[in-house]
């Protein structure tokens, strides 16, 4: 049966049901013996079939499959997508990351475990790195210039300042205690300066490392100089009970008179 003229017809015949046009398999809307339909478009209130239900908008019962596998729903609800874009936010009680991830925003609360953090990609300066699995903590001004603080370095807790490769060192360990060690030279300096020893001595390896900067005396050089003098000015004492003058002797046979009271010199009176 054919109602119509030209491609303008609706056919019923042997093919089973068409319409737009005069051959069958070319129809925009066409329904075949086993009733499989094509149709250029579908309006309904309702549709449902044997594994899926569309209902107000919504897919019940199904998995979608979107460009051979790029975007795939499951029916247990997972997702995966071989790329995308998120406008808003992102809500997940888990999940697992590869890759690279970029942020130009702030990252908020909660604990990141057994991660490494760079401030800048490696071979950038300066650069702040946070590495478990090597130095614990450094900040970088250079290849070979910065602060690292190992966890635990060869037994000990250290700070080490690295200075175009060379290294001084603040670390504490039981046996030896806080220890400072500079690679060069070493400067303590502030508008007062304080060594106090709680329970025991500021030790000094000798008088001769303690140096006056202004005169470039050392200490030991000042005590030497000090004894000196002293042997110098007397090898004999007399004593006159009636006058109660003292009597010195210098090494160069010089002598001087010292006036005594209760036992202590209060006035000198000739020189000889």
């Amino acid at each position: 049966m054919l109602i119509g003229s030209g491609n303008a017809v609706t056919q019923i015949n042997t093919n089973s049901i068409a319409a737009g046009h005069a051959n069958f398999n070319e129809a925009p809307f066409r329904v075949d013996m086993a009733g499989n339909l094509v149709a250029n478009k579908l309006t309904a209130n309702y549709a449902s079939n044997a594994n899926s239900n569309f209902s107000g908008g919504a897919i019940v019962g199904s998995s979608i499959n979107v460009g051979n596998g790029k975007f795939v729903v499951n029916t247990g609800g997972s997702v995966y997508a071989a790329d995308g874009t998120f406008q808003g936010t992102i809500n997940a009680r888990g999940g697992t990351f590869e890759g690279d991830i970029y942020a130009s925003g702030k990252i908020h609360g909660g604990t990141i475990t057994g991660a490494r953090f760079l401030t800048d990609e490696p071979g950038l300066y300066p650069r702040v790195e946070l590495d478990p699995y090597s130095i614990a903590f450094g900040v970088y001004s250079s290849a070979n210039s910065g602060i690292q603080i190992p966890a635990y370095n060869n037994g000990v807790s250290k700070i080490l300042f690295l200075a175009i490769g060379n290294e001084s060192t603040i670390y504490n360990s039981p046996g030896v205690g806080l220890s400072i060690i500079a690679n060069g030279n070493a400067s303590l300096s502030g508008d007062n300066v304080s060594l106090y020893a709680h329970s025991g001595f500021i030790r000094f390896p000798s008088w001769s490392v303690i140096r006056n900067e202004a005169s470039s005396y050392t200490l030991q050089g000042e005590l030497d100089a000090l004894w000196a003098a002293i042997n110098g000015l007397a090898i004999n004492l007399t004593f006159d009970q009636t006058t109660r003058n003292l009597k010195l002797w210098s090494r160069g046979g010089h002598c001087c008179l010292k006036r005594i009271f209760r036992s202590k010199i209060i006035e000198t009176f000739i020189n000889l």
